[in-house]
């Protein structure tokens, strides 16, 4: 062909190309020209996003959809242009387009049967129909999901879900009057019937297609067509009754019995047995009860068990209690209740038990058999071990003759019960010699044949009986025993020992020692202390007798010692007036009462209790009045966790704290208010407020909450004098709350507590 130079600017490329001339076609085959090795310079693709090199792809709807960064702890989502250089953090996942786990994937044209522009739509009825494709030759119809590639025979032709060729559209759910989840239905005569509103008052009927959205007005009742109330149901046809009367509305039930209908007076309760409804007129006092209206008691009467089950299997026994039948399997021993055995199939490992079966222990099981074997009989066994029958004595001719039960038993006019321990039974432990059978007893009588609870024994040195641990605190206990001692056993020693649950260790307490030293130990109580708070302890006994005997230890039980009982704290002294201190602390844990002791703070000064024996939980502030005005004091606290006092306290007085008590109460500026005082404080309604101002000044009085709502407040203008003010906070929330006496110098403040 010969050879020509082709220059071909600004292009590479790495594969067999083909360039189109007006001359002909030119191909190179070779990946190099001129004897340099030639590289692909192209256009990369570009995504249905516009992204060059992006991931987005379009779905089956005809959406375009990205890819997306998933937090799986967050559920946030981050749609992605491509995947390049893209880093997931540890809770995220890339999510590709049509990942099978992408829910936008195709989500905007799938039918309700999941097929991507599929057919199916949902009826009225809820049911995902399928659209057929319908053979009018053979009469075939097969449901088809989508047409797509699907090519239609000559005879066939394609019918859509809700057309109304579709048989199946709305067929779950319309009635046999054509109405969408309709109320009517056909009886056995084929005819199609309505429910109807009934007027209970003026007979009137009105036929419903449905009940939805219905309003009875009063008086009103809704009768369905199958309703035994309505004469309309099966009214149409002809056939002969099982009491022999043609279109009657008599039936069999269950039991196989016939019945017929009747009417049922309300007022006299007449019943009238009807052969049909045919022009029947109702009397307002009447109703009419169909055979197998659930109201008739006739129907399935004969048949029903004592459950009420129709054929059932269970049986009222002995004990007037209604039993079941069982289904029991004896490899599991597990049994299981059966009202009847219709559809019952029984596995290889179980059995059927009756109600009255030998092998039913609940048969009977509520009542009393006697020792004659009677179900609640009378019969006895008296103390020589011979069953002894009741009797019917004649007080005439003083016949007595025995009697098994008195069940249908008519006593003649000379006739008495006599039971079989009455007094008046002279057969009542007749054939028995009482007193004591045990030959170990010291009172053994060999011609007994009943023993009657008599024996008595010779002593035995034995363990020590009757303990018991009580006074438990937090430090000690007392350990509590019966006296041993008796007139043939004298105690030489009892000894105690304890130790903290999980410690090797013991202490020892001990009474009598040492052993052999004397007989006269009559302790039967011990106090052991110095234990540790909130701790468990384990303890037993051992015992020594003067003949020698020891019992070794023995009686081993436990106790957990009480928690300490912490002192109160964060003690304030808080000056109210010039005669008088309210003192205030917090709690730790619980406690009965708090004992304050007072003194002057010099040497040699005696202490003096406030608030007598104690101030008692939940008080936590308490006054002191009668004070000296400009004198120091200080005040010791301690807290006991009895009501009644004793050794039950914190370990140590607490303090002290030391405040001045002042000779006024004054505030910056020189304007001065005495003698402030709030009574009483703690209260649970009324706080009296009481206080003098020694000049004329403006003062307002207010008392808040602890946000700073104001819940009383009072001006006083150029006051001076004495001032006194109740004031009721019985409505307000129980709670700390706080009196401000304030002026243009300065404020006073007072803690106010309202139980």
């Amino acid at each position: 062909l010969g050879s020509n130079s082709i220059t071909v600017a600004a292009v590479s490329f790495d594969r067999a190309v083909k360039f189109q001339f007006s001359s002909g076609d030119v191909e190179f085959d070779d990946l190099t020209l001129n004897g340099v090795v030639s590289s692909c310079i192209g256009t990369p693709p570009v995504d249905c996003n516009g992204i060059i090199a992006g991931t987005a792809l379009i779905d089956d709807c005809g959406v375009c959809h990205q890819a997306y960064l998933y937090d799986f702890i967050l559920h946030t989502v981050i749609f992605l242009d491509d995947t390049t250089g893209v880093i997931p953090s540890p809770t995220q996942i890339i999510v590709m387009p049509d990942d099978s786990s992408n829910p936008y994937w195709n989500s905007s044209c799938v039918d309700c049967a999941g097929v991507v522009n599929g057919l199916s739509i949902v009826d009225d009825c809820g049911i995902c129909q399928s659209s057929l494709i319908y053979d009018y030759v053979t009469h075939v119809a097969s449901p088809i999901s989508d047409t797509s590639g699907y090519v239609f025979g000559p005879t066939e032709m394609l019918v859509l879900a809700n057309s109304p060729m579709n048989p199946a559209w709305n067929s779950s759910c319309t009635d046999c009057n054509g109405i969408v989840n309709g109320t009517s239905l056909l009886d056995d005569c084929g005819v199609c019937q309505q429910a109807y509103i009934y007027n209970t008052i003026t007979h009137a009927v009105n036929f419903i297609d449905d009940t939805t959205n219905l309003s009875l007005d009063g008086g009103e009742i809704v009768v369905l067509p199958n309703n035994s109330m309505s004469p309309y149901w099966n009214s149409s046809c002809s056939f002969t009754d099982c009491n022999g009367v043609l279109n009657g509305t008599a039936l069999t039930d269950s039991c196989g019995i016939c019945h017929q209908a009747y009417i049922y007076d309300v007022i006299t309760h007449s019943v009238t047995f009807i052969n049909d409804t045919i022009n029947l007129n109702l009397l307002p006092t009447q109703i009419l009860v169909l055979p197998n209206d659930p109201s008739n008691p006739y129907w399935n009467a004969q048949c029903r068990d004592c459950n009420g089950i129709v054929n059932g299997l269970a049986m009222v026994d002995d004990c007037g209690v209604c039993q079941s039948a069982l289904i029991y399997n004896y490899i599991t021993h597990v049994a299981i209740p059966v009202t009847d055995t219709n559809g019952i199939i029984l596995d290889p490992t179980e059995m059927l038990v009756l109600p009255n079966s030998s092998m039913n222990p609940s048969w009977n099981s509520s009542c009393i058999i006697d020792c004659n074997g009677i179900v609640n009989g009378l019969a006895m066994v008296d103390d020589c071990g011979v069953c002894q029958p009741a009797l019917v004595y004649n007080y005439v001719t003083h016949v007595a003759l025995p009697i098994i039960d008195t069940s249908g038993y008519v006593f003649g006019p000379t006739e008495m019960l006599v039971l079989p321990n009455s007094p008046m039974n002279p057969i009542w432990n007749s054939s028995c010699v009482l007193g004591c059978t045990d030959v170990n007893a010291t009172n053994y009588d060999p011609n007994a044949t009943t023993d009657d609870g008599s024996c008595t024994y010779a002593s035995a040195c034995g363990n020590i009986t009757g303990i018991f641990v009580d006074n438990i605190i937090h430090d000690r206990v007392v350990f509590n025993w019966d006296d041993m001692n008796s007139s043939t056993c004298q105690v030489d020693q009892v000894r105690i020992r304890y130790r903290e649950v999980g410690t090797n260790s013991y202490s020892n307490k001990t009474m009598g020692a040492p052993v052999g030293s004397g007989c006269n130990t009559t302790n039967t109580s011990k106090l052991a202390l110095n234990l540790t708070p909130s701790t468990q302890y384990e303890y037993d006994f051992k015992i020594w007798y003067c003949d020698g005997t020891v019992m070794n230890w023995h009686n081993n039980g436990t106790f957990t010692t009480a928690p300490e009982c912490d002192n109160v704290i964060n003690v304030t002294a808080t000056p109210v007036n010039t005669t008088k201190t309210t003192f205030c602390w917090d709690t730790v844990s619980t406690y009965s009462f708090v004992r304050l002791q007072y003194r002057e703070n010099v040497p040699g000064s005696s202490f003096s209790n406030i608030g007598g024996f104690g101030v008692f939980s939940p008080l936590t502030c308490k006054d002191k009045n009668g004070l000296t005005p400009g004198t120091q004091y200080r005040v010791m606290w301690r807290t006991w966790c009895s009501a009644t006092g004793g050794p039950y306290r914190s370990p140590v007085w607490d303090g002290p704290v030391i405040w001045d008590q002042p000779t006024s109460i004054r505030l910056e500026g020189g304007t001065s208010i005495n003698n402030l005082d709030v009574y009483p404080n703690p209260s649970r309604d009324i706080f009296n407020v009481t206080f003098t101002s020694e000049d004329v000044q403006n003062l307002e009085v207010r008392i808040i909450n602890v946000i700073g709502e104001v819940v009383y407040s009072e001006n006083l203008m150029q006051f001076v004098g004495e001032y006194t003010k109740q004031v009721d906070l019985a409505t307000y929330t129980k709670g700390v709350y706080f009196l401000e006496i304030t002026t243009d110098n300065g404020v006073i403040n007072k803690k106010l507590i309202l139980q």
